[in-house]
């Protein structure tokens, strides 16, 4: 692995050598195309590797499934769920949840 590769990759370190080599694989070409990225993609990228590692086995695979439900959904379902997490991303932290 290159230096920047260990530097783009760095949130998956722990983990690097538990993987199995189709993750490595789909993680080293997210690397490939960091630098490509804009700044904002970069910070996501990184956000989303650490959210990713810091949760458990059992918490990766019930988000698994709800991809794969939510990819079942018709288009209209999809677009409506894609646009309700957006209001909630741009929801203030402290009012998450309330309503």
């Amino acid at each position: 692995m290159s230096p920047q590769q260990k530097e783009v990759l760095a949130p998956l370190a722990e983990e690097w050598d538990r993987m199995d080599p189709a993750k490595k694989k789909k993680w080293l070409g997210i690397a490939k195309r960091y630098p490509r990225m804009t700044p904002s993609e970069q910070h996501r990228t990184q956000l989303q590797m650490r959210d990713w590692y810091s949760l458990t086995p059992e918490q990766r695979e019930l988000v698994r499934e709800k991809y794969k439900t939510i990819k079942k959904l018709p288009p209209d379902k999809r677009h409506e769920i894609k646009q309700k997490w957006r209001e909630y991303e741009q929801t203030p932290e402290d009012q998450r949840g309330k309503k």
